[in-house]
């Protein structure tokens, strides 16, 4: 069974992913080491959980860059989404709203828990802590930020993760 160990902070700063090893020894092993804390500062723990660490490398080396599939409406975005979702159960998927996520739904049956509107994850909490998830897909972003900020978006930037 694969175990992660991340490092937490005191001050607050968002955990790192250190390493992922193979069994819970080499897990107890590495967290048992003097080396792998600093008093009052910092300590690496372990979990049989997936994490979701803001700072992430072993996820940055294998994706470091935001897919967008920038097409116009009706154009197949979420047709490539949802075949995007199916790829990996640990994916989720953003809708704009409870209408579009209900048609969803219903016409993909195995993707209920999976897919959720934007007001839904918010008050999940799934947002403010660690889950089963470690991708979130946003279909039709545009949306989902018009009616967050209450007006059209003309301009955005997305930061390279």
């Amino acid at each position: 069974m694969p175990y992660w160990i991340c490092r937490h902070y005191a001050d607050g700063r968002p955990s790192e992913l250190v390493k992922k090893v193979n069994s819970l020894y080499s897990a107890q092993d590495h967290c048992n080491d003097p080396k792998t804390q600093k008093a009052g500062k910092w300590f690496d723990g372990y979990t049989d959980k997936k994490p979701l660490c803001a700072k992430n490398p072993i996820r940055l080396r294998t994706s470091s860059h935001i897919q967008v599939d920038f097409s116009p409406r009706a154009g197949g975005k979420t047709t490539r989404m949802v075949k995007w979702l199916r790829e990996d159960p640990e994916r989720v998927m953003l809708t704009f709203d409870h209408i579009e996520r209900v048609r969803l739904q219903e016409v993909y049956p195995d993707l209920v828990g999976r897919i959720f509107t934007w007001e839904d994850w918010v008050r999940s909490g799934h947002y403010r802590m660690h889950t089963d998830f470690t991708q979130i897909g946003i279909d039709n972003a545009d949306i989902i930020l018009s009616r967050m900020v209450r007006a059209p978006i003309s301009r955005m930037t997305i930061s390279k993760v």
